[in-house]
């Protein structure tokens, strides 16, 4: 006498094995991570270009920059609202080339050493790099070092045109004293 037929051992090893498949927990693996980790911010703008842009307005508003991750890297762009243009601020290897030569650094045009820039009139760039001002003409090519701070630091005060500090200003110092340890 046959205590199980095939049928019930078929039955048996099917609610077995779906018993184990809803009891075990799910494996995560080093691969799982490691595509997980793709997906962070700073790994996402390596595949997904112009992901962000922020403007900074020009002071007379005719316009502004911006930096943005592109194929070829870190890139400034300048954008003339009269014009309606969107084009890169400048040479990014013809500046990196002259920093290079006058800081004796080596510069990664697709990763230059500064993140703002200001356009003070048509055709130069300023910027700041290792505690010195530079500005870069874009029409001759030319680098000059200032001597003469032209570039506000961080959390700088500049009054707006009523003689008042705006309150994004007056927030901007406060955040600056409070970390400092200065204004509690």
């Amino acid at each position: 006498m046959r205590l199980f037929s095939f049928r019930h051992w078929l039955l048996f090893a099917v609610v077995a094995g779906s018993l184990q498949a809803c009891s075990s927990e799910p494996q995560v693996t080093s691969d799982h991570y490691r595509r997980a980790e793709a997906l962070l911010a700073p790994n996402v703008r390596e595949t997904v270009y112009h992901l962000e842009a922020r403007p900074n307005w020009l002071e007379d508003s005719t316009g502004f920059w911006h930096v943005t991750h592109t194929r070829e890297g870190k890139r400034f762009f300048h954008t003339s609202i009269e014009k309606a243009e969107t084009k890169p601020a400048f040479d990014h290897p013809v500046l990196a080339a002259a920093l290079a030569e006058k800081t004796g650094e080596e510069i990664d045009p697709a990763d230059l050493p500064f993140d703002r820039i200001r356009i003070p009139e048509d055709g130069v760039i300023a910027f700041r790099h290792d505690e010195a001002d530079w500005e870069f003409d874009t029409e001759s090519m030319e680098l000059t070092r200032r001597m003469k701070t032209t570039m506000s630091a961080p959390g700088a005060c500049r009054p707006t045109e009523g003689g008042r500090l705006s309150s994004a200003t007056i927030t901007s110092l406060y955040a600056t004293l409070t970390t400092a340890g200065k204004y509690s």
